[in-house]
């Protein structure tokens, strides 16, 4: 046996004892060498160097909750209501964020941005229905890199998205239902990048409408891995 191996059991052991103290909304990060270890009140990850660590999800606790309705971890927006945090740090390794989402249907003629990553003019990602055309739009603005993507005649179902961040070739690629739908090369993320604010429901960069529908899975990954 490695002492890698050694590690890696003796912590798996230390998690049993841990799982039975945590409390809701809790969570605690522990890192030795290359290898950390996540503890949350809903999921307890194992994660490497390079590997996925959980930033914010849907259900960790982590939001101020502007007149939203979370039950059973599912989020029911009513067009005025949303979620939001602060200082989402991504970029430097690959990152994901994914979702699951259904939106109402009996008003899509304006423009409702699923979820906003916001920090100013220069630094913004945002996912949103463009109304009465029932497209899906992936907007992105990062060190000058602006590009906007469109998906049409999505939204009358219920979908899921991923987005993808990949560092080796600096692309981001949009995923719905696991069909890659958009890649561009995002340089900018190559580097740590701090979002000062993330809207769930609800954008500030150009004016919209707030979201009106069913989310029921959203999770942002740094350092996301498939291995």
């Amino acid at each position: 046996m490695t002492g890698i191996e050694m590690i890696k059991n003796a912590l798996n052991s230390y998690i049993e004892k841990l799982k039975a103290q945590l409390i809701s909304n809790s969570a605690l990060r522990i890192k030795i060498n290359n290898y950390e270890y996540v503890f949350n009140a809903d999921e307890i990850n194992y994660v490497g160097d390079g590997a996925e660590f959980l930033v914010a999800g849907l259900t960790d606790g982590g939001w101020t909750n502007h007149g939203a309705t979370l039950s059973n971890g599912v989020l029911e927006l009513d067009g005025a209501s949303y979620l939001s945090r602060e200082n989402i740090t991504l970029g430097g390794r690959d990152f994901q964020i994914r979702g699951k989402v259904f939106e109402s249907a009996s008003d899509m003629i304006q423009r409702r941005k699923i979820f906003e990553l916001y920090t100013n003019d220069d630094l913004n990602m945002s996912l949103y229905s463009s109304g009465a055309g029932k497209n899906l739009d992936l907007f992105v603005n990062c060190d000058g890199t602006l590009d906007n993507y469109a998906e049409p005649a999505i939204l009358e179902k219920e979908y899921e998205f991923t987005i993808v961040w990949r560092q080796d070739s600096m692309k981001l690629v949009l995923y719905v239902d696991d069909i890659e739908i958009y890649s561009n090369r995002i340089t900018g993320f190559s580097t740590q990048r701090t979002f000062s604010q993330l809207y769930l429901g609800a954008g500030i960069y150009h004016s919209n409408s707030f979201w009106k529908g069913t989310i029921s899975a959203f999770k942002i990954f740094d350092g996301y891995s498939e291995a």
